[in-house]
């Protein structure tokens, strides 16, 4: 009797907790952490919309965002896309890259290479900067040019200690994030 009804309070609780994180309010961006992504819609000339990726104010989900992208060329195009990650455009999403200082962007035979200069000024943990890299990933990725993204970060093996970063990720390793 006690196995029922322990079983029974397990099974409220569990749809209770499950329900309450359902809610979304109509209109607002919905989260992502990462697997499909979507290309980049063409519009005239060296002008793209492009989607962004930011943290929800409570750091556990990417949501989504978009950007009208103006640039010069291919390097600069890239190069734009992570700037506008470091600017969210909504107090409801927060930027990962705000206090990371890119030195360098360069793309090769599909894989594109950014070169930071990371200054870390607050630990995000090791699901925080899976969310970082997936930000990035995820913006990057859109553009069908790339096949791969190689971050580099001053030698290191890992931005803050958690994620890989001594191989180019591709689209297919998201997933796995």
């Amino acid at each position: 009797m006690n196995r029922w009804l322990g079983l029974l309070v397990f099974s409220i609780i569990l749809l209770a907790v499950n329900g309450c994180s359902q809610g979304q309010n109509p209109g607002q961006a919905q989260p992502t952490t990462g697997g499909k992504v979507e290309s980049v819609t063409e519009t005239e000339g060296n002008q793209l919309e492009i989607q962004l990726f930011f943290a929800d104010d409570q750091a556990l989900d990417l949501l989504e965002a978009k950007e009208n992208l103006v640039f010069e060329n291919e390097n600069d195009k890239y190069k734009k896309a992570y700037l506008a990650l470091t600017k969210s455009p909504d107090e409801k999403m927060v930027s990962l890259w705000e206090e990371n200082d890119l030195e360098q962007v360069s793309f090769d035979e599909g894989t594109g290479t950014l070169t930071f200069d990371f200054k870390i000024t607050d630990q995000l943990g090791s699901s925080g900067e899976r969310l970082q890299i997936l930000s990035l990933l995820n913006t990057m990725f859109q553009f069908q040019e790339v096949n791969k993204i190689q971050i580099n970060n001053q030698g290191q093996e890992s931005l803050n200690g958690h994620v890989d970063i001594t191989e180019p990720f591709t689209r297919e390793m998201i997933a796995g994030l």
